[in-house]
C-alpha cells in the first residue's frame, strides 16, 4: 500500500531543522531528598479503589505485582504500534470468530460428523466470512479494509479458512462424544476480594456430564504454565473453578500443520492415546495426584494473588522472563539495574538515585 506522510507535516526539503535551546532551568541544579521507604505496598484508601477485571489481573499479579499495579491500577498503557496489515491479535481473533459461528451452526461431535465434505466445506467458508465481517465491525480505529486493503482480507480469509479445516480435521478424532454447551459467556467469579468477569472460548459436555473448558491458542502453550505457585497463564484454572462439573482443561493448538490438544485431565478423549492426570502431572514435578486437590491447589494459588492485588502489593518481583516483553520497563529500571547478583534493594536504590 502507498505510504503517504501525514496531512500535520509540511514536507520541505529545504528547510534546515532547529536545534532547540534548553531553558536555563534545566542546567539548575536540583537538590533530591532521599527517603528511606523500603515497604513496596501500594496505597489502598477508600472504598473507591477499583476491584476485578479480567483474567489478566491475576496473570499480571503472578508475573510481576508491579506491573499488576501499574496496569490494571493506574492504567499504565503502552503506546500502540504500527504494523502493516494486520496484527497478531487481529489475526488470532479471526480464528475465534471463525470456530465461534462454525460451532453455533454444529452443535456437538455427531453433528460434525454427519456433515458431508461439501456441508463443512461450505460451513467453514460460510464460518469464515463471518469472522472477516465481525473483525471489521469490531475495529474501533476506522475502517479495517480501508487500513489493510482488500487483498489482505482475502489473503487472510484464505489463511483462516485453511486453518479451521485442518482444526476441525482433528476434531473429528476426538475419542469420545461431545455437545458445545458454551460459546464465550460471560461468567462472574468471586476470588477472594476480588469479583472477575470470565469468557471462557468454549465448554464442552462429555458424555459422563463433566465439562471440559478450551482455549483457543495459535501460539506454542504449554499444561505447565497453568501449574507452581505463580502461574503463567491462570486462565485456564480460574476457569476450574466456575463449578465442580468442570473437571478438565485444555487448549486448542490451533496452528497449521501443528494442531493438537493440550489437555489436563482424565479420560477427556482428545487424542487416541491418552496419559491420566497423574502422567500429565509428572513432568511438573507437582506433589498432586487427582483432580480435586489440583482444583484445592488453584483455588489457594489464585487467591493468595488475589488477596496480594487487592490489598496494594506493588513489589518489583518478575518471574524469570516476565521482563523480556514487559513496557513498563522505562518505570520499574528492573532491566536497567546492575548485572551480577544484583539484590532486590539495590535495584530499588538505582530507581531512587534517576
Amino acid at each position: 500500500m502507498e505510504q503517504r506522510p501525514s496531512t500535520l507535516l509540511v514536507v520541505q526539503a529545504s528547510l534546515k531543522p532547529e536545534i532547540p535551546v534548553r531553558p536555563e532551568h534545566w542546567r539548575t541544579p536540583v537538590p533530591l531528598e532521599r527517603i528511606n521507604d523500603v515497604s513496596t505496598e501500594g496505597r489502598v484508601d477508600g472504598p473507591d479503589v477499583p476491584f476485578g477485571g479480567g483474567a489478566s489481573v491475576l496473570q499480571n499479579q503472578s508475573a510481576c505485582a508491579f506491573r499488576a499495579w501499574m496496569r490494571h491500577r493506574l492504567g499504565a498503557m503502552p503506546l500502540a504500534e504500527t504494523s502493516l496489515g494486520l496484527t497478531a491479535a487481529e489475526r488470532g481473533s479471526a480464528v475465534h470468530y471463525a470456530l465461534y459461528y462454525f460451532w453455533g451452526r454444529v452443535g456437538g461431535s455427531a453433528q460434525l460428523k454427519a456433515l458431508s465434505d461439501d456441508a463443512r466445506s461450505t460451513l467453514i467458508s460460510d464460518s469464515v466470512e463471518d469472522a472477516i465481517r465481525t473483525l471489521e465491525q469490531r475495529n474501533k480505529h476506522g475502517s479495517l479494509r480501508k487500513r489493510v486493503g482488500s487483498a489482505c482480507l482475502d489473503i487472510e480469509a484464505i489463511r483462516v479458512r485453511l486453518l479451521v479445516a485442518e482444526w476441525l480435521n482433528h476434531e473429528q478424532k476426538r475419542a469420545v462424544e461431545y455437545v458445545v454447551v458454551e460459546r464465550e459467556q460471560r461468567h462472574v467469579l468471586r476470588i477472594g476480594d476480588l469479583e472477575l468477569h470470565l469468557q471462557p472460548d468454549r465448554i464442552d459436555a462429555l458424555e459422563d456430564g463433566r465439562r471440559l473448558v478450551i482455549d483457543y491458542k495459535t501460539g506454542r502453550p504449554s499444561r505447565s504454565s497453568w501449574l507452581g505457585d505463580r502461574p503463567v497463564d491462570p486462565q485456564l484454572p480460574l476457569y476450574a473453578l466456575l463449578n465442580q462439573e468442570v473437571q478438565g482443561l485444555a487448549f486448542a493448538r490451533v496452528r497449521r500443520g501443528d494442531v493438537a490438544f493440550v489437555e489436563l485431565g482424565d479420560d477427556l478423549g482428545l487424542r487416541a492415546r491418552e496419559q491420566t492426570l497423574l502422567d500429565q502431572l509428572k513432568g511438573s514435578k507437582s506433589s498432586l495426584s487427582d483432580w480435586p486437590a489440583l482444583a484445592e491447589h488453584w483455588r489457594y494459588t489464585l487467591e493468595s494473588l488475589a488477596d496480594a492485588y487487592a490489598r496494594g502489593d506493588a513489589t518489583i518481583n518478575p518471574t524469570p522472563g516476565a521482563c523480556l516483553y514487559c513496557d513498563l520497563g522505562g518505570v520499574c529500571r528492573e532491566r536497567h539495574q546492575y548485572t551480577g547478583g544484583t539484590e532486590a534493594n539495590e535495584s530499588l536504590e538505582h530507581v531512587d538515585d534517576h
